[in-house]
């Protein structure tokens, strides 16, 4: 038994990291896709209808960014599960918490944006 663990410990450690570096990945992939849409649309010279576009932009964004946050947090779960330690434990333990409480504040934001799209619509 102490064979395999000794084995699979730092195999899904590794994985673990691999996780998190696809994360990241997501996360400047996205960054960099807003950026660029955000230069196109500055660039153009019809400046009519931005705001609905820059809104379209700022939630492909920010549901991309949680999905890399959702890549980072299995990362640390991952990572977590052959911690020797409750330090470890711990500190991992707060860096999920810290970004849960980023996700959950990212798709509320979402939300109150849809809201207000939703009622300038209306108007």
């Amino acid at each position: 038994m102490s064979e395999w663990l000794d084995f699979l410990g730092p195999l899904v450690t590794n994985i673990g990291g691999v996780v998190d570096v696809f994360g990241i990945i997501v996360i400047l992939a996205a960054a960099i896709e807003a950026a660029w849409k955000l230069v196109r649309l500055e660039m153009r010279l019809d400046k009519s209808a931005r705001l609905p576009q820059i809104d379209e932009i700022k939630e492909a964004f920010v549901y991309r960014m949680i999905f890399g946050l959702d890549f980072l947090i299995a990362g640390d779960i991952l990572k977590s599960v052959f911690a020797p330690t409750m330090d470890k434990l711990i500190l991992i333990g707060g860096i999920v918490v810290v970004r849960g409480i980023l996700s959950f504040s990212l798709i509320n934001e979402l939300k109150s944006d849809s809201r207000r799209i939703e009622r300038a619509d209306q108007a």
